[in-house]
């Protein structure tokens, strides 16, 4: 009886990433990598901490991103406050009416899909 090779064939396997994908992904690593090793380091200082002391602990990283987001926050709000009180309408009123008038169009949506 003769021998025959079997061929696995994988029809959802993707295609060979190119160099560009995979240095994109080695930068995106090296990029987290920081942030993963502080917020280890704040693992490991919340695990000591069941055990005696809890002692001190720098996350730069993490301060830095903390930093960027605080600026851009106070950034985008400094921007959007004078649009959003030189408005003919109350900030609150026009959220609320936005978030109702998204249900009913939600429901008009699943009523009609239900048919």
């Amino acid at each position: 009886m003769r021998k025959v090779q079997a061929t696995y064939i994988d029809p959802h396997a993707s295609p060979p990433r190119s160099t560009g994908q995979q240095a994109f992904v080695f930068l995106v690593g090296l990029l987290t990598l920081p942030l993963l090793f502080d917020g280890g380091k704040l693992c490991y200082i919340r695990w000591a901490a069941m055990f005696g002391p809890i002692p001190t602990v720098s996350t730069p990283s993490l301060d830095l991103v903390h930093l960027y987001l605080d600026e851009a926050s106070v950034l985008l709000r400094r921007a959007y406050q004078h649009a959003f009180r030189r408005g003919p309408w109350r900030p609150e009123w026009a959220v609320g009416m936005l978030a109702f008038s998204l249900m009913v169009g939600v429901l008009v949506m699943r009523h009609h899909r239900l048919k």
